[in-house]
C-alpha cells in the first residue's frame, strides 16, 4: 500500500470521527436520536469504509454499528 493512500485514509477516517463525533455532541439532552443512530452510523461507516481500502475487511465489522448503538445509548449522568 502506498503511503499516500495510507495517509489519505487516515485523512479521511479523522474527518469521519470528527463529523461522527459532531452529531455525538449535538445529541445532547435533546435530540438522542442523533447521538445513537447518526453519530454511530457515521463512525461505523468510517471503520467500514477504512478497513475495505486498507484490505483487511470483514464481515464482522459491520456489528460494529449495533455495538456503537448501543454504546452511545447508556447512560452517564446521576439525574435518574
Amino acid at each position: 500500500m502506498n503511503e499516500y493512500t495510507i495517509v489519505y485514509l487516515m485523512f479521511g477516517s479523522l474527518i469521519g470521527l470528527a463529523v461522527g463525533s459532531l452529531f455525538y455532541m449535538l445529541g445532547g439532552r435533546a435530540d438522542k436520536w442523533l447521538r445513537r443512530f447518526i453519530g454511530s452510523a457515521i463512525i461505523a461507516t468510517t471503520v467500514n469504509v477504512a478497513s475495505f481500502f486498507m484490505g483487511v475487511w470483514n464481515i464482522w465489522l459491520i456489528g460494529v454499528y449495533p455495538l456503537l448503538i448501543l454504546g452511545f445509548s447508556m447512560g452517564y449522568g446521576v439525574d435518574e
